[in-house]
């Protein structure tokens, strides 16, 4: 063989191997393509189901937070309803407290916390109930007046013990613990229709 003929079958050989190796590297890409393919696929199938998911999540918390907004709108009329109960009550046992009834109450109240410490050293009271506890008390009760008593009083035995809260403060939340749950139903009801 001369080397005409070695260079025609080198050319051939070479020619054979690079079709081999583009076959091979067709075949390679393709599958590459393919994995790629699918990988894409797969990226895809799980964005999408990770916006479902954020777009449920979103969802979720803005119904959360209508509804913790209505929530506190209710809570809000409730407390103002609650108020303005409170209030009335107020104004309607100050209007008891320049009756002659006031008189007779008080003395009662004072005679409890007198039985409950067996001695009065002090009375603090509001000015309208301390005129009213003036002619009440006996000797040696100190009767002073002092604007952290409000609408009634409270009396002092030995050693500076409370015995008796007796304002109208004190009155109201005994009076609510006890009715209060029922009228706070009716309360949340008419908050709820606006009345």
């Amino acid at each position: 063989m001369g080397i005409e003929g070695l260079t025609a079958a080198l050319k051939d050989e070479a020619a054979r191997e690079e079709a081999a190796l583009l076959a091979a590297a067709g075949s390679r890409v393709m599958d590459i393509r393919a994995e790629t393919d699918a990988r894409l696929a797969a990226l895809g199938d799980e964005a999408r189901r990770i916006e479902a998911k954020c777009r449920a999540v979103e969802e979720a918390l803005r119904k959360g937070a209508e509804k913790t907004a209505a929530r506190k709108r209710l809570a809000a009329a409730e407390q103002a309803y609650a108020h303005a109960v409170r209030e009335e009550c107020r104004a309607l046992f100050r209007n008891f407290m320049i009756t002659p009834a006031y008189a007779v109450f008080v003395a009662k109240q004072y005679k409890a916390a007198a039985g409950e410490l067996g001695t009065v050293e002090r009375v603090e009271a509001d000015t309208h109930t301390a005129a009213v506890l003036k002619d009440i008390l006996g000797n040696g009760t100190v009767l002073e007046t002092g604007p952290d008593i409000i609408d009634g009083f409270a009396a002092f035995g030995p050693k500076g013990r409370v015995a008796v809260w007796s304002t109208f403060d004190t009155r109201f939340e005994k009076a609510w613990r006890r009715g209060g749950p029922a009228y706070a139903r009716v309360i949340a009801e008419a908050a709820k229709h606006g009345i």
